[in-house]
């Protein structure tokens, strides 16, 4: 069993699905192209504070306190990894992708230690119901992840990504609009609703610093947990 990251083209738009590929073959199959399309690349002192921000997207610093922040980390780190590509690692709970069946498929709750969090999500408002899917990603320096869309047809309208130990600068493309950028400090949370999280492709470049208003921001391990709502639950 592989674990593989794939982009899949529609209406001009890369969609994002990490999922299993059982016949171990290459990594994109089924009409799948793997980094099909860059982003567009905008110097960091451009963006975000001199033009519009990205509709949907809400940033909230400090979602989490230094305790809970810890307890997680913690708490992730004494599960299994799985690599993806041989490159990045993630654990992923409630439903996966398998690109060998074509579908998303149940593979059980959130575990204890998350499912708090999707709670406090969907009692914040920042979720409208409580997510039954989780990603975990794990970026060391120099590691990224490229621009794409989390695939509208397996995941419901609002993703939320937590985000634990290093900054990073998010940035956010728009093939009319440009790129938009964010630092996403630990503690914090990120949702992504509406054009953020259905049209605006989001991505983390690979590098080891961050240039972010003229300060220089060297990158440490960082781990994100992106809640989701799976389509086939919802049915």
């Amino acid at each position: 069993m592989a674990i593989v990251e794939c982009y899949a083209r529609r209406r001009n738009t890369l969609y994002h699905v990490e999922g299993v590929d059982d016949r171990a073959r290459s990594p994109c199959v089924g009409g799948l192209v793997r980094f099909a399309r860059p982003g567009v690349s905008l110097p960091l002192t451009d963006v975000t504070e001199t033009l519009p921000p990205v509709p949907g997207l809400t940033y909230l610093r400090d979602y989490l306190d230094a305790a809970a922040h810890d307890a997680l980390l913690a708490h992730i780190d004494s599960q299994p990894w799985h690599p993806v590509n041989g490159e990045r690692r993630i654990q992923f709970y409630g439903y996966w992708y398998n690109h060998a069946k074509g579908g998303m498929y149940r593979i059980g709750d959130l575990p204890d230690w998350a499912l708090p969090v999707a709670e406090r999500l969907e009692r914040d408002g920042l979720t409208p119901v409580v997510a039954d899917q989780l990603i975990v990603n794990e970026y060391v320096p120099g590691q990224g992840i490229r621009p794409h869309v989390d695939l509208p047809d397996a995941f419901g309208p609002a993703i939320v990504s937590v985000s634990l130990g290093s900054s990073c600068v998010m940035e956010f493309t728009h093939v009319q609009h440009g790129t938009r950028a964010i630092l996403l400090e630990p503690h914090s949370a990120l949702v992504m609703t509406g054009e953020a999280r259905q049209v605006w492709q989001h991505s983390i470049p690979a590098r080891a610093a961050d240039e972010w208003m003229g300060r220089t921001w060297p990158r440490s391990r960082r781990v994100s947990l992106t809640f989701r709502k799976s389509i086939a639950s919802i049915h």
